[in-house]
């Protein structure tokens, strides 16, 4: 599951200096992890370093990679010639608006220094802060820094978040995810970041989407009573001690005062349309699921559906049915159930007369698999796609697709393959060349012309491109940083297009920071050009009209022809992640997905008409 997040995740930010508060790591020297002590915070020096649950446990599908921060929470176990730690690792992602602490264990070699000591630099500490200074450090940067101090963000303006249940937590209102932003001078429709917030029983809620002064603390003394206990083994087990940590990085709301409204910014344009909501589907609610529009329905199929819940947690489970939804008579008809193994997060395509549904995740571990399906709606019946020529065991590599046309395009690591529905096989197309390790690759295209972006691990790594045309041919550099290009890059007709983030370090000069921004090569003229966005849309999967670019999540969009950044409007209820969506041709409609971490399937879809 972790894989889902790790295009989308913007990892914290470095080095930069925000407000009253400079959050510049002093860096150490290198050193062996068994000179480290609980509390010491590092920095990872080597590309990608896998996390796990236990010592020799269980591999969590998940990384932490070059320059990024963490907090040594336990002294170092020697098992064999191996180190093991104990680490809280953070990270930032789509659907959180706030650094996210998690507690794994790091395995390192005992002779080797893969991690640097840093010391968070607190000089500018004062009882007044920006709230931007405050998101640029990890929450256990701002707990080092502050303490227990009494502490007044100002400007700040707060605003309800979806909550993030996806554990038991006691004392409930501290250890849970805070539903409670408090953003900076910039409104929460910037990337300033924010600071999650709690309030105790019988306090007061601050009034919402007003401009205040807000005081409050970290290092409550409730935090000695927390327990944090997961629901979804992804996240591994938290210890009592982890528990009672995480609940010290948290900000307690004390008081409010109201506030002078900052020197406005330029509004942005918001596009005129309506959201509503879908009826009820035939099928349980999923996580994952895969979608296409056949030009009069969307047919969903496959995902991840809530099984059981009980004390020990929650029971999810892959399937194989699907539903589809007529959007002119607003009714849904169950579909035939697929002769193929239940899987999760499919690829799905469209080609005129068939749905093809290919690779995703299935089984206990979420393997990925290189099968597929093929859905006749007129006949209510499927076909199997044979396994793709692709490696079946290469470690920790994502098996993707894309439809070019006339083909889906299949891919793991570098290696390439393309099936042609018309004669129902496969043929192996040459890897894309790299030199060095990819932590992902990306290949999309059609009218006969393929391309491939690949996305080396580590904080400032760039972007590669290459085209196809019987073979892989390197483009000019694009202006694109690993860590915050999206991996779904479309292809418009005439262009590649690349959204991405700018970031604290922008690839190019002419690129703001904390920005999305388009990149666009064109194969007439073997060059990039950029389309910065005057606002900052919160990131999200996004989906291509053949003129648009929404991103609904985010509320954003972005007009290809116009070369122009518009809003959405807002909407409550909406999921964050790994739903279905499709145009429609007249409207934008999405289906399923979940909400924050915590996995459970959310009920419902929704429709976006603009005017």
């Amino acid at each position: 599951m972790a894989v889902r997040r790790l295009a989308g995740a913007l990892l914290v930010l470095l080095g930069i200096g925000l407000g009253v508060l400079v959050a510049v790591q002093l860096p150490r020297s290198p050193a062996a992890a068994d000179d480290l002590r609980s509390g010491d915070f590092v920095r990872v020096e080597k590309e990608s370093l896998p996390l796990f649950d236990a010592i020799d446990g269980v591999d969590l599908n998940s990384a932490v990679h070059h320059g990024e921060r963490l907090l040594v929470v336990d002294r170092p176990r020697v098992v064999g010639e191996r180190l093991w730690l104990r680490v809280e690792y953070f990270s930032r992602n789509g659907s959180s608006p706030y650094a996210l602490a998690r507690f794994a264990w790091l395995s390192i070699p005992d002779s080797e220094a893969w991690l640097s000591e840093y010391v968070p630099d607190c000089s500018g500490q004062s009882d007044r802060a920006d709230v931007a200074a405050m998101a640029a450090l990890n929450p256990a940067e701002t707990l080092h820094c502050f303490g227990g101090s009494r502490l007044t963000l100002a400007p700040a303006i707060v605003r309800r978040e979806p909550p993030e249940a996806f554990e038991i937590a006691t004392p409930e209102w501290l250890a849970a995810q805070p539903t409670l932003q408090v953003y900076g001078r910039n409104g929460w429709n910037s990337n300033d970041g924010s600071i999650g917030g709690h309030v105790v029983p019988g306090g007061v809620d601050p009034p919402l989407e007003e401009w205040l002064e807000v005081t409050g603390h970290f290092d409550d003394p409730a935090s000695s009573s927390c327990r944090r206990t997961p629901t979804h083994p992804e996240f591994g087990p938290i210890t009592a001690e982890d528990g009672v940590l995480w609940c010290r990085q948290q900000f307690v709301i004390e008081g409010f005062v109201a506030a002078d409204q900052p020197d406005p910014t330029p509004a942005p344009i918001v596009m005129d349309g309506r959201w509503s909501e879908l009826p009820s589907a035939p099928i349980a609610p999923r996580d994952g699921p895969s979608g296409v529009w056949t030009g009069s329905e969307m047919i969903i199929w496959g995902g991840t559906i809530l099984e059981s819940e009980g004390p020990d947690g929650v029971v999810f489970a892959h399937v194989s049915d699907g539903a589809a939804f007529d959007p002119t008579g607003q009714r849904w008809r169950s579909i035939a159930p697929a002769p193929i193994q239940p899987r999760t997060m499919p690829y799905a395509a469209w080609t005129g007369t068939e749905m093809l549904v290919w690779g995703g995740y299935g089984g206990d571990r979420w393997h990925p698999l290189l099968d597929g399906g093929r859905y006749d709606p007129v006949a209510d019946a499927w076909r199997e796609i044979p396994p793709a020529p692709l490696p079946d065991s290469a470690r920790g590599a994502v098996a993707r697709a894309t439809w070019d046309g006339r083909r889906i395009i299949a891919w793991r690591g570098v290696e390439v393959a393309a099936f042609e529905p018309a004669s129902g096989s496969w043929e192996r197309l040459p890897d894309v060349p790299l030199r060095a390790a990819a932590e992902s690759v990306a290949i999309v295209g059609g009218n006969g012309r393929l391309f491939a972006l690949a996305y080396p691990p580590g904080i400032s790594a760039g972007v590669l491109a290459f085209s196809y045309n019987g073979d892989w041919t390197p483009l000019p550099r694009p202006p694109l940083r690993a860590l915050d290009a999206d991996r779904d890059p479309v292809w418009t007709g005439t262009s590649l297009l690349v959204l991405s983030y700018s970031g604290s370090e922008p690839p190019d000069r002419s690129i703001p920071r904390d920005r999305l921004y388009a990149a666009r090569y064109d194969p007439a003229s073997d060059s990039w050009s950029l389309d910065v966005s005057p606002h900052y849309y919160h990131w999200s999967p996004h989906t291509w009209t053949g003129t648009t670019v929404y991103f609904p999540v985010g509320f954003g969009a972005f007009h290809e022809r116009e070369r122009q950044w518009v809003a959405l409007p807002n909407a409550d209820g909406l999921p964050n992640e790994s739903f279905a969506t499709v145009w429609t041709g007249d409207s934008l409609l999405i289906w399923g997905g979940s909400r924050g971490e915590s996995f459970r399937p959310l009920e419902g879809g929704w429709a976006f008409t603009p005017d």
